[in-house]
């Protein structure tokens, strides 16, 4: 059976540059790495009151969550709490493990400064992390008289990051631009990532520990915690993730009290068995005609 050919009507198309454009604005995340050539960024005023357009923080690298690559923020640098990586580390500086340099290398503190940019190609808000030697090249041109403060939304100025290479090979240079330009988007506060929350992130010692273990194989529990007990009495410190888990002990004990109160045995009696339970155990309370068996019940849980 011959098929009807469709009337000719005009077509509603896909526009494939635009769908390509946005795919690759899902697929940025939030942390900005700079493509291989000029990248156009424009670094943002301080997130909070701090005064700082930066913050630092510091990260063990090297482990790995379900195959998945994953840094740690370091809680000793951060004065939070005993590290269980640093612990790692230090336990290994005094075994003969074989590939223990290699190990100390690949997990040891690495100390980066972050701050929020605007994206100009992606079109996003970003956070880019940055060496020592780059902060000191910010803040060169920062205090400089003649560029000011480069981050105000009104006369401050765009950065060009130029990136060359690939790998251990990539060089990054930056510059900014002789003239100042105003912000063009308004709300920006409102789309500033929280740099703290964002990156000096403190994950639950077990967390780490089992990232450890499932990294390299052996992590020495007794030790960690004669190194932690150390550490918090020297820092005169409480443990705050056992105050936690006490915290739930005790409103796991209420509700156990609880429930045993509501099993009590005076639901399997009945009104004959109830009285002579008040005269026994002389409990002060008038039986009543209109008492009902569960009135009763409540009488001398109450007494």
């Amino acid at each position: 059976m011959a098929h009807k050919r469709r009337a000719k009507k005009n077509k509603r198309t896909v526009d494939l540059d635009k769908m390509k454009k946005k795919l690759e604005k899902l697929g940025q995340g939030k942390f900005f790495k700079a493509d291989e050539g000029s990248n156009t960024v424009r670094i943002m005023p301080p997130f909070d009151d701090s005064g700082s357009f930066y913050i630092e923080a510091c990260h063990h690298h090297g482990l790995q969550i379900e195959e998945q690559n994953r840094a740690f923020c370091c809680k000793e640098y951060h004065e939070k709490a005993p590290c269980p990586i640093c612990f790692y580390i230090e336990d290994l500086n005094e075994s003969d493990k074989e590939d223990a340099g290699t190990i100390l290398k690949r997990v040891a503190q690495r100390v980066k400064y972050f701050v929020n940019v605007y994206n100009y190609k992606k079109e996003v808000y970003q956070i880019w992390g940055f060496s020592a030697k780059i902060l000191r090249k910010i803040l060169g041109y920062l205090t400089d008289p003649d560029w000011g403060d480069i981050t105000d939304p009104d006369e401050g100025h765009d950065m060009v990051i130029d990136r060359e290479g690939t790998g251990l090979k990539t060089k990054y240079d930056l510059r900014i631009k002789p003239k100042p330009k105003a912000f063009p988007l308004d709300d920006y506060d409102s789309k500033l990532f929280d740099l703290d929350k964002e990156c000096v992130e403190l994950e639950a010692d077990q967390v780490v520990i089992d990232a450890i273990e499932g990294t390299f194989g052996d992590f020495d529990i007794q030790g960690w915690k004669k190194y932690k007990k150390a550490w918090l009495e020297e820092n005169d410190a409480d443990d705050e993730e056992e105050e936690e888990e006490s915290d739930t002990s005790e409103e796991e004990e209420e509700e156990e009290a609880e429930d045993e109160e509501e099993e009590d045995d005076f639901e399997g009696m009945d009104r004959a068995e109830l009285k002579a339970y008040i005269k026994e155990n002389d409990l002060d309370i008038k039986v009543l005609k209109k008492d009902s068996d569960d009135d009763l019940r409540d009488k001398i849980r109450e007494a």
